[in-house]
């Protein structure tokens, strides 16, 4: 099982490392989360992979979610 230091140190957070980070959410909010990371990378113009599962950038994360926690 991954650290939380492993999962932040990552380009990028699949919605099972982000359950991790925070067990108090379902799993389906967990892909929600995610889904709402890759739209503000696409917005910002980042790269988004098309990948299984989905992939969502570390750093939009901090930016956005981490402080919040």
């Amino acid at each position: 099982m991954k650290t939380k230091e492993e999962i932040l140190n990552q380009i990028y957070i699949t919605s099972n490392d982000l359950k991790l980070l925070v067990p108090t959410l379902g799993k389906g909010r967990c892909v929600e989360i995610v889904k709402e990371l890759r739209s503000d990378m696409e917005k910002e113009g980042m790269y988004v992979p098309k990948s299984k599962p989905l992939l969502a950038s570390v750093k939009v994360f901090k930016k956005k979610l981490y402080v919040m926690m």
